[in-house]
């Protein structure tokens, strides 16, 4: 009894006084009773000053507020928080778990300011592993903020890295998103919140950062969303512009769905039944192949309605979704009489955050989303800090809500080379819409020519379909691309005389063509393109139309062959000064291989009716000059330095940089003989593609390799294919100072030296008689090497697995033949495989 006296009489001390020196005597003495008696007691002190109005698991623990308890030397000598050490830059980072309705508990990494009293939280909200995969740059992420005086707390979805349950059946899912309203009520409730949560995000983060912004849950007060998607089904990587597609990231989100949970990776029971064998979504996903309530009950543009919050909107002109800022603003503004503060900056970028993007001019978005959250988030409270944040969202209320940066002209090619390419123009800032936009028209005509008046003289051009054409316009919309001559040559092109001044466009474009199809399924593919004096060929915007969908996304039907019809194509939005001396060309073709599945139908030939009011080109041309000045946060360089996670290395300096190594090359076959199709020079393409990165996260290095394969044929459209294969391998106990140690009998076999199973993971679809003379398809893979730099290690005595995930994807006229399989290895012994199929009819692909 007398040691109890002393040991609460001494806590009660530091509860009150918070008092290092008066405790730390007698709870050392404390903490080595305990060791050799039992641990009921700290049991007992985590139960006496539970955090209130949190939802925090049992197992787990807000340390900081436990701190301020005076309960964290507690916590920290028995293990029970993981929150790690203060930081020297400012915050400290800690590991919970957030308990649901349901009794799961979903991870979160909380970065949380040293001098946090009453502080906002920011949320980003993802599925991909911020334990291990985005370790690193999830720290880097919340740092920023972190070191300013908000927390951020990162939060995996539910079955997906850290946090425990089932894997969510699809993206942006109805349980995703009441988990995401669990998540920011907890967050809200934290002792040390102000009771105001922001969310912030990239893609995903921006996509269910809208849709929870939609469902308006107390406590979210603001939202950042950068490259997201109003539109699952149009305007997101399953079916672009309405037709099929597939890239690397719908592989590797089903080899990761199947990862164990880090750190300890236990391929357990619960492991394999949650994850590994649950169905890859890239096969849900081909099974719904129209527009439908499946794609708009979690589409944003179905629900701008209930979107209430203020939010600040990203695009890039160099990304799938470029188009995203300003149909969200358009359309909310359109939806309601009183919409909530909106702000839009579009600028030169992919997808990425316009600070790391590698294409300039940059600028430090995550400074104006400090102000941007601060501005709705940081006046909670009285006092100086909360007039300033009073004062900053005033500012915000009275500049114009859009910001573009207005691109000049430049050669593809010569832009392409450039390690960091800055592309010419201006920043400005606008009212939307723009007053002093004029609708121009142009027209084709019998001579491929492109002019504001008909020339009377009505033609039929035709076009022979090439399956394999469009390789140069990469994986997706928007890319910097290389010169669009070689492309031109497949499509029908129309240009207008060398402009006698600058015609300068911004918005959204459209083109109408009068067409016809032998076949009874054919696609439309546009490109506005800029022609320089000496001939090069640079793609400034672009559109596709699945034929099918003319009358609608809503209405799909097949073509009645040879009826001319007429069809509209909305041109993907754009900022370009066409200067003069310049041609304007308008290119029309009918595949955009690799990026979407070509139509089942060839040989096939379409015709296009020119020199008439039905077949032109409607762009938004601006004239003058914007009356507002230069926006001032464009100009501010992101020259912060975000401090790197004390438990995590990189071995190569691609992924140091953030960039993955990787390769991307087109191998071409032509088809000889006599054949029914009247395409000159008919051709099977094969599109390989591969990419890796290697890191080290709480002492698990990682290899994670990825590799696809695209196959089309100008012949036999029907037999296209998509194949990919990815490996992720994870050894345990390996530190910065591992060496080398696979030497002798282990370099060549692949089964116990580690280098050597990299180095297969690594070139599954290469020949290698082409891999030193590619041509290029994605043109942001052209500078990469081929291989991850990775200690060369002997597994026999080491703790490691492997994953593998494959994916075949054929097709014929009437179907999708989808193949999966998935294989764990453990220490070269295979103790998990899964195989899935299905044969899905084609529905208007």
């Amino acid at each position: 009894s007398t040691c109890y006296t002393v040991v609460f009489t001494h806590l009660l001390l530091f509860i009150v006084f918070d008092s290092v020196v008066l405790c730390f005597v007698p709870l050392c003495c404390l903490f080595l009773y305990m060791h050799f008696t039992s641990s009921f007691y700290f049991f007992f002190f985590l139960m006496i000053r539970r955090p209130p109005r949190s939802t925090l698991s049992s197992s787990s623990a807000a340390s900081d507020v436990y701190k301020r308890q005076g309960l964290g030397l507690l916590l920290a000598l028995f293990g029970a928080a993981t929150g790690s050490p203060p930081d020297p830059a400012g915050f400290t980072r800690h590991n919970t778990m957030l308990r649901m309705r349901d009794n799961v508990s979903l991870a979160a990494s909380i970065s949380i300011p040293s001098d946090c009293s009453q502080c906002p939280v920011i949320l980003d909200y993802l599925p991909y592993r911020k334990g291990d995969s985005f370790y690193g740059w999830d720290y880097q992420k919340g740092s920023f903020f972190a070191m300013r005086g908000m927390a951020y707390a990162s939060v995996d979805v539910r079955g997906t890295g850290t946090s425990e349950g089932k894997l969510v059946w699809r993206e942006y899912s109805g349980i995703e998103l009441d988990d995401g309203e669990e998540v920011i009520a907890a967050l809200a409730g934290m002792e040390w919140c102000n009771g105001k949560v922001g969310m912030i995000g990239i893609s995903w983060g921006a996509f269910n950062g809208l849709m929870l912004a939609a469902r308006a849950p107390p406590g979210l007060e603001a939202v950042v969303a950068i490259a997201g998607s109003e539109d699952l089904y149009y305007n997101d990587v399953h079916y672009m512009d309405g037709v099929k597609h597939f890239d690397e990231y719908i592989l590797s989100m089903d080899q990761e769905n199947a990862l164990p949970r880090p750190p300890h990776m236990g391929l357990d029971e619960a492991w394999r039944r949650d994850r590994f064998e649950q169905s890859p979504w890239s096969l849900l996903y081909t099974r719904h192949q129209l527009d439908s309530g499946f794609w708009r009950d979690h589409s944003l543009m179905y629900h701008y309605n209930k979107l209430r919050v203020p939010v600040y909107l990203i695009s890039g002109l160099y990304d799938e979704y470029r188009d995203f800022a300003l149909n969200v603003y358009q359309g909310v503004r359109a939806a309601q009489t009183d919409p909530p503060a909106m702000k839009v900056s579009i600028g030169p970028y992919n997808h990425n955050f316009p600070d790391d993007c590698p294409i300039a001019p940059n600028y430090n978005s995550r400074l104006e989303s400090w102000r941007w959250f601060g501005a709705w988030l940081g006046d909670a409270t009285a006092g100086p800090e909360s007039v300033r944040w009073r004062s900053v969202r005033e500012k915000f209320l009275e500049t114009p809500d859009v910001a573009l940066f207005v691109r000049g002209s430049y050669a593809a090619d010569p832009m392409l080379q450039e390690e960091a390419p800055k592309i010419p123009g201006e920043w400005i800032w606008e009212d939307w819409p723009i007053a002093r936009r004029r609708e121009l028209v142009l027209l084709p005509t019998a001579t491929h020519s492109l002019q504001e008046q008909p020339d009377g003289v009505e033609a039929l051009h035709q076009l022979e379909f090439k399956a394999t054409a469009g390789t140069e316009m990469g994986v997706m919309w928007g890319e910097l691309n290389p010169d669009m001559g070689v492309w031109d040559k497949s499509s029908l092109v129309y240009d207008t005389p060398a402009l006698a001044e600058t015609v300068q466009v911004i918005g959204f474009g459209e083109v109408k063509l009068r067409v016809n199809s032998t076949a009874t399924l054919a696609h439309w593919v546009v490109r506005l393109e800029d022609v320089a004096p000496n001939g090069s060929v640079t793609h400034v915007t672009g559109g596709l139309l699945n034929g099918a969908q003319r009358h609608g996304r809503d209405q799909p039907s097949y073509i009645t062959p040879h009826r001319l019809m007429d069809i509209k194509i909305p041109l993907h939005f754009t900022t370009w000064s066409f200067p003069p001396g310049h041609r304007i060309r308008l290119a029309v073709g009918n595949s955009l291989f690799r990026m979407v599945w070509p139509t089942p139908f060839s040989p096939m030939t379409t015709g296009l009716v020119v020199s008439s009011t039905s077949t032109a080109l409607l762009l938004p041309r601006v004239l003058g000059a914007s009356k507002y000045p230069t926006p001032r946060f464009t100009q501010i360089s992101p020259n912060y330095t975000l401090p790197l996670p004390p438990d995590t290395f990189d071995y190569d300096t691609h992924a140091k940089s953030g960039e993955q190594p990787g390769y991307s090359y087109v191998r071409r076959k032509p088809i000889s003989g006599p054949t029914p199709s009247k395409l000159p020079n008919p051709e099977q393409v094969q599109v390989v593609w591969h990419t890796s990165y290697s890191t080290n996260v709480h002492g698990w290095l990682i290899c994670s390799l990825e590799n696809l394969q695209f196959t089309a044929n100008d012949l036999a459209s029907s037999r296209s294919s998509y194949e990919g294969v990815s490996s992720y391998i994870y050894v345990a106990n390996v530190t910065n100072l591992t060496r080398s140690d696979c030497v002798g009998a282990c370099v060549n076999n692949s089964r116990i030296s580690l280098a050597r199973r990299v180095e297969i993971a690594s070139h599954v679809f290469d020949d290698p008689e082409h891999l030193n003379d590619r041509q290029v398809s994605d043109s942001d893979l052209n500078s990469w090497s081929s291989r991850i730099e990775v200690p060369s290690l002997d597994l026999s005595n080491r703790e490691w697995f492997q994953l593998t995930t494959t994916l075949n994807i054929t097709s014929n006229v009437t179907a999708f033949h989808f193949r999966a399989h998935r294989a764990m290895v453990k220490n070269g012994e295979v103790v998990a495989e899964v195989r899935f199929r299905d044969d899905i009819p084609r529905q208007f692909q």
